[in-house]
Parts: structure tokens; sequence; C-alpha cells
């Protein structure tokens, strides 16, 4: 998360759990999972665009593993 949140994390989510990203392309809000793991929401102007923000988040969420 340390990681993520150096990207940019002017945007907080709105029950405050996890970051809300605002990044080229669209917004990503992450929040870790109480059990392992997390869930990300991404949102962008088309599925496609939505689908690549979530993996370069997923990309380096197991980079920083």
């Amino acid at each position: 998360m340390e990681k993520l949140s150096r990207l940019d994390s002017r945007d907080s989510n709105e029950n405050g759990e996890g970051i809300r990203l605002s990044l080229a392309g669209g917004s990503v809000t992450i929040i870790p999972s109480r059990v392992s793991g997390f869930r990300i929401i991404s949102e962008s102007k088309n599925f496609e665009a939505a689908k690549e923000l979530c993996s370069k988040i997923e990309d380096i969420i197991k980079t920083e593993k």
C-alpha cells in the first residue's frame, strides 16, 4: 500500500478504507481485504481502459510482496 500511496493519493476513499488514486485514464480504489489480498475497483471511459488500470495496479501489488 505504501508504494501505491506514493503514486497519487489526493482523493480519499469515501468510507476511509484503502486509497483512491487518480491516474491518467481514470481512477482506481484499492481496499485491503480483512482476510488477505486486495479489492481493486477501477473507473474509466470504457471497459478496456478500466481493465488495463486494474492490471497495472495488480502488477504493482505483486511486485511489492
